[in-house]
């Protein structure tokens, strides 16, 4: 395995807040973090915890600002870095992280290097060219038309503002301004397996970790991939327990989905654009708007979610739970944006059998959802009309999953 230095500021001790898979939080200075347990000294006492009750770990410490993103790089283990600068000579790369890494990585374990922030207009073309079958690496040009398009060849060294390219043995030097990205060769490999946990860092910067200790206020990770990094307590933003124990609901693949307009059309063709419209939508996380919901009096506050599932009225949604999960926990509300004129009826059953019904309305404070599904097959979600018709029924299921 090779050892990566990742340089920043000197550590200080950070507070964290430890949350466990039942809910309980707990907030000190983490002092221990082994195979087995992390250790809070919490108002002068140690508090152990089992990795197997943890939820997350978040540092309660005001984040410092990170610098601008200039690339977006995948590994093959699928961490996903954010990066200030990134180049690459003999076939290693060096990488600028915006939390204030620097990193060297060997290219064999690189994605792909993406020059355009994702979230963008071109998702969808780059998510095609990364499942592109090729015989070697593929340089992603930007096209006139500001679509994408590329050249199957080899990708050699990447400095300054030109990136060599070997294209049926003919070496060119093309413009990194004309390059929209790099997805490399990779031969099929055995599958990198499940996480520990996530680690992810100031501007974003995702980990996929296998395993995880801490030695001195400093993080020391062994990636997914076989990748040992090292890297200050202080840049740590949430270290992510619940993929073993958790499944978001909304990347859980539904049985069925069926939305019903408030007012019926029957020329087919309107009726097929309209459903397309209004699916559920993923947010947050998954990608794109991020979720927010009105909170304080009359909702007059605003609160962000990392990830939520928007769903319009009327709308049923199904999902196979198998009898794999113990409870269901969610936020649910109005969407901020929406909450002058939102106003929706929300029923959630279980087996068919109906374990909440509640009004959601604009002014309404987010409500708490948490059901015990032990043992269940089925789990159903009803977004209904209100008051108001189905006018800015956008009902956001904010960090909403699934618990083992």
């Amino acid at each position: 395995m090779t050892w990566i230095l990742l340089a920043t500021l000197a550590a200080s001790a950070v507070a964290v807040e430890a949350n466990t898979l039942d809910g309980v939080a707990h907030r000190g200075e983490l002092v221990e973090l082994s195979p087995l347990r992390a250790l809070l000294e919490v108002d002068g006492e140690q508090v152990e915890l089992p990795l197997a009750q943890l939820r997350d770990l978040q540092s309660a410490a005001e984040p410092a600002e990170p610098r601008a993103a200039g690339a977006w790089v995948e590994l093959t283990d699928g961490s996903a870095l954010s990066v200030v600068a990134w180049t690459v000579q003999d076939g290693k790369a060096r990488l600028e992280i915006v939390d204030g890494s620097v990193c060297e990585v060997a290219s064999e374990m690189v994605r792909s290097v993406r020059f355009s922030p994702p979230g963008g207009p071109l998702d969808k073309a780059w998510a095609e060219l990364q499942e592109v079958e090729a015989a070697a690496d593929l340089l992603v040009i930007r096209a006139a038309d500001n679509s994408l398009d590329y050249l199957e060849g080899l990708v050699g060294d990447i400095q300054g503002e030109e990136v060599e390219f070997d294209l049926d043995d003919e070496q060119l030097q093309v413009r990194r301004e004309k390059v929209a990205g790099v997805i490399y060769y990779h031969p099929a490999a055995a599958h990198a397996g499940e996480p520990l946990c996530t680690v992810t860092t100031a501007g974003g910067t995702l980990w996929r970790v296998r395993q995880l200790t801490l030695e001195n206020d400093r993080l020391r990770l062994t990636s997914s991939g076989g990748l040992q990094v090292e890297l200050p307590l202080m840049v740590m933003q949430r270290i992510d327990f619940a993929s073993r124990a958790v499944v978001l609901l909304s990347e859980l693949e539904p049985v069925s989905v069926r939305w019903t307009p408030y007012w019926p059309t029957k020329v087919p063709e309107l009726s097929a654009a309209l459903e397309r419209v209004y699916q559920p939508r993923r947010l947050g996380a998954a990608g794109g708007e991020q979720p927010l919901l009105a909170t304080g009096p009359e909702g007059k506050g605003v609160r962000p979610y990392d990830q939520a599932l928007r769903i319009r009225s009327r709308t049923e949604i199904v999902y196979r739970l198998a009898g794999a999960y113990r409870r269901f926990t969610a936020v649910a509300g109005i969407d901020a944006r929406a909450r002058d004129a939102g106003d929706a009826q929300l029923r959630v059953l279980v087996d068919d059998q109906p374990r909440v019904e509640l009004r959601a309305a604009g002014e309404d404070p987010p409500h708490q959802l948490d059901i015990d599904v032990t043992g269940a097959m089925r789990l159903t979600i009803v977004v209904d009309y209100g008051d108001e018709l189905d006018i800015g029924d956008h009902l956001n299921l904010c960090d909403a999953r699934l618990i083992k």
